[in-house]
């Protein structure tokens, strides 16, 4: 009986999404690619991820590779890629569904220390994660989906049994991570589609 949903954090709570990033910032149209390309580059991500990399060293490599206005721009989109990301249409509704309905509600993300330490500073992003029954960053832990510790430090750490966790993420690859360890592995395409896929469960 599944009694805990775990829920990843970019593109199925919050979008993340570098081409949607750099459009308050990038004036120029044809460059927006380009910056894009860079500001959500793995090369940053991953170490982010990690915890190898923080935000300062993302903006010190920007600030190398870009010059004069764009390098500016290339930052700002960076910086405040959180504070502008859009929440995923219905996600934050089916939550409080759930919590109502007795599901406990943890959090399962690939994501920096620097994430960890400010999104209460965003009140769209520490309003729902607040709500959580508990949240796992991997920078700060240094461990990343979808390899079995970053599942069993989650499991450990909350003290919860696997067969009664479903984990819902955008990609099939952290969905299978989690089946690994022996949680029922998701693959989000929209708030209504997990709601009646948790419903099946029931």
């Amino acid at each position: 009986m599944i009694k805990n949903i775990i829920f990843d954090f970019g593109n199925v709570l919050f979008e993340f999404d570098p081409s949607k990033m750099v459009i308050p910032y990038v004036k120029d149209p044809s460059m927006r690619e380009e910056v894009a390309r860079e500001v959500g580059g793995r090369h940053y991500w991953a170490g982010l991820d990690m915890g190898t990399l923080r935000d300062a060293d993302v903006i010190a490599g920007l600030s190398s590779t870009f010059s004069g206005e764009l390098r500016e721009q290339a930052v700002l989109s960076f910086s405040n890629w959180l504070s502008n990301a859009r929440e995923i249409p219905g996600s934050r509704e089916l939550i409080a569904r759930l919590q109502k309905k007795g599901y406990k509600i943890y959090l399962l993300s690939n994501i920096s220390i620097d994430f960890a330490e400010n999104y209460g500073k965003v009140p769209a992003v520490g309003s729902l994660l607040d709500t959580f029954d508990g949240l796992v960053f991997s920078g700060p832990i240094h461990m990343v989906k979808p390899n079995k510790d970053i599942y069993m430090h989650l499991l450990e750490k909350y003290s919860l049994k696997a067969e009664e966790c479903l984990f819902t993420d955008d990609l099939q690859m952290n969905a299978d991570g989690a089946e690994a360890c022996g949680i029922k592995g998701h693959v989000f395409t929209g708030a209504e589609e997990l709601e009646a896929f948790i419903g099946s469960l029931e």
